[in-house]
């Protein structure tokens, strides 16, 4: 679909109106969402299926290595507090904080968005906590957050599937862990995923 818009965009673009111009946009905007939805939904349906080995990571590493692959502006910071050794698969964990961080920079509101990534060791898990400065998450829409194909604004207004926080708590209920979310819903949000320190 997307490369058929662009064949169109790259032959008609000098004698397309502007109205024309403006629908080519919009098929683009809708092929990439359409794209990201299935590939959300190809991780979701995966997720169960794979037998992923754990791996030694370091959260610090890990993290920032994930945050270097996201599309951002300069105005965006990421410290992680902590710098700890984990044994969990990689990409499972990868997918966590690439739809945590990704979350935190599309839903912000701030000209400075800043991301802080910090651990404990808690009742026997490993306890990471992703905090943002963005506007946060109502309390009474906490559930619907984490539910398949939920956006809590507009999809013209943020870009994506609905399916990043679904994603993460089934990644995380897979390994046997658990996620809630902190937030007023005025002034920033935190995430807390709790990881078991061996995985069966």
């Amino acid at each position: 679909m997307r490369k058929l818009v662009n064949w169109i965009k790259e032959d008609c673009i000098d004698i397309l109106p502007e109205s024309s111009l403006k629908h080519i946009a919009l098929l683009e905007n809708r092929s990439d969402r359409m794209s990201n939805l299935l590939n959300d939904l190809l991780d979701y349906a995966r997720i169960e299926r794979f037998d992923y080995k754990a791996e030694t990571l370091h959260l610090a590493a890990s993290t920032k290595e994930v945050f270097s692959l996201l599309d951002h502006d300069d105005n965006v910071t990421l410290t992680v507090l902590d710098d700890v050794e984990l044994e969990f698969p990689r990409i499972p964990f990868e997918m966590i904080m690439r739809n945590l961080i990704s979350n935190a920079i599309k839903h912000h509101d701030k000209a400075i968005i800043k991301i802080n990534v910090s651990y404990v060791q808690e009742n026997n898990m490993h306890k990471i906590s992703i905090e943002d400065n963005g506007p946060g998450i109502p309390p009474e829409l906490f559930n619907k957050a984490i539910e398949m194909f939920q956006t809590l604004k507009p999809r013209d207004k943020v870009e994506g599937s609905g399916m990043g926080l679904a994603l993460v708590n089934k990644i995380i209920l897979h390994y046997e862990g658990k996620m809630n979310i902190e937030s007023d819903g005025i002034c920033g949000t935190r995430i807390n995923i709790m990881l078991p320190l061996q995985i069966k």
